[in-house]
């Protein structure tokens, strides 16, 4: 369901001036130039050109930003995270075979966009609603209009609500992933494993019981991690941080977290970012012989790159082997070696 399909190798590439994307730097700085993150804006994806110009200009002749994509491929190409605003969705897309409206929301879903959709139906619009809703836990983050709702009383004050609520839906979503993060990348097992404990709501000796080790063992376990995440106060806050996005992934532990996100994560990607990820992560000599192979100069190597690791939301190359390589053991739990 990506946007891109396989090509040769140096058809697909994208140059790109910025170095540095095997180092452990932050996730923002891997953001191509130009990356609109601060600049909210609607998103018109419509493959009706007419339609989706003159929607365009109404929005625009009220002071927004705006930006038009003729298709879910076009709109998909760039990873979602990198934009900021409010969806405005068209369902029925020409010609057969293209992403539907459905399949564009539900590969935003996946990429964790936290951009609120308003989608434009035809005749069939209670069943898009239904199937939306089936989707979807994100409650009051849709809405549903047909294509012929006057756009002066209806679609435009809708829009202008989504986007006074962008703001904090966005930090929201960073909390969510800041938290993920902490748990994928900067835990080891056992640091998991008390966390959970606590989480449980176990008592020092108990965890360390069940885990056949030491209380003061837990104890350091517990300060480390408290460490790492930066909550200074009572263990009972690990709870009211974790907890919460345990439950919006409907995961049944934190062990279960991890699997699913490692698994999803790689997933992610799409075909011809795999490609040169596989290029990069076999070659001896990382992205200057995976260049060579594919015919594309280092700079687009890393261009692709770039957008695969956004994609993933992981910050380096290293930690993306880290992943695949413990994504292939037989007991995932041994992720905490990602911990740096």
């Amino acid at each position: 369901m990506h946007s891109q399909t396989s090509s040769p190798a140096g058809r697909s590439c994208v140059a790109s001036s910025r170095p540095g994307i095997d180092g452990d730097r932050p996730l923002r700085d891997h953001l191509p130039d130009g990356t609109a993150l601060d600049r909210p804006q609607v998103h018109v994806v419509d493959d009706y050109a007419d339609f989706r110009q003159a929607f365009m200009l109404n929005l625009t002749s009220r002071g927004l930003k705006v930006q038009g994509h003729p298709s879910g491929e076009a709109f998909l190409e760039t990873p979602v995270l990198t934009r900021r605003g409010v969806v405005v969705l068209d369902i029925d897309f020409d010609p057969p075979g293209s992403l539907n409206g459905i399949q564009i929301y539900q590969e935003m879903l996946r990429q964790r966009s936290p951009m609120p959709v308003i989608f434009l139906t035809g005749p069939h619009g209670e069943d898009v609603h239904v199937a939306v809703e089936l989707m979807s836990r994100r409650v009051g983050k849709t809405y549903f209009f047909a294509k012929s709702t006057d756009f002066e009383t209806r679609i435009l004050p809708k829009v202008l609500d989504f986007l006074d609520s962008e703001r904090s839906d966005l930090l929201a979503l960073e909390r969510d992933r800041f938290t993920a993060q902490w748990l994928l990348d900067k835990l080891t097992s056992r640091e998991r494993d008390v966390l959970q404990g606590v989480l449980d709501g176990q008592k020092t000796l108990a965890i360390a019981l069940d885990l056949g080790i030491a209380e003061s063992m837990v104890e350091e376990l517990r300060a480390s991690l408290m460490d790492k995440l930066g909550v200074k106060r009572q263990p009972a806050a690990l709870g009211a941080l974790v907890m919460p996005v345990l439950e919006r992934h409907q995961a049944s532990s934190v062990q279960d977290f991890v699997r699913r996100e490692l698994a999803l994560r790689l997933s992610l990607p799409t075909p011809r970012e795999q490609e040169m990820l596989d290029l990069v992560l076999r070659s001896a000599r990382g992205i200057d012989e995976a260049a060579k192979v594919a015919g594309c100069s280092a700079d687009q190597v890393r261009a692709v790159l770039q957008s695969a690791l956004v994609r993933m939301q992981a910050p380096s190359i290293r930690t993306v082997r880290k992943w695949r390589a413990l994504q292939g053991r037989a007991d995932p739990d041994d992720l905490g070696e990602c911990a740096t």
